[in-house]
């Protein structure tokens, strides 16, 4: 699940919505301090380059599985563009993954 994650922020990263699109539930939420958005309208920012995913900085993972549940904290800095600005922040990240057989 590491890897999954890690390719998403990397997909983040370089616009890749093809991938983001097939690894992102359409009903995932993304929460910022300004906004929260649903996977599309996310997605839609990284696009038209509102938001840019310029650099992520794993500073700790750690992986909680419970059932078919399994949910990844990631403490990270990210370096990011937005609105035209970069702005570097600290963020601790949960991912939710379900486990399908």
């Amino acid at each position: 699940v590491l890897a999954i994650s890690r390719l998403i922020w990397e997909a983040m990263q370089t616009r890749d919505i093809v991938m983001l699109k097939e690894f992102i539930h359409t009903e995932a939420m993304f929460v910022h301090m300004g906004a929260t958005f649903k996977r599309d309208d996310e997605l839609a920012e990284i696009c038209c380059k509102a938001l840019v995913y310029k650099k992520v900085d794993f500073k700790k993972q750690t992986v909680h599985n419970l059932d078919n549940i399994i949910i990844v904290h990631s403490q990270l800095t990210l370096t990011a563009v937005v609105s035209g600005s970069e702005v570097m922040n600290s963020f601790l990240v949960t991912e939710v993954y379900t486990n399908v057989d």
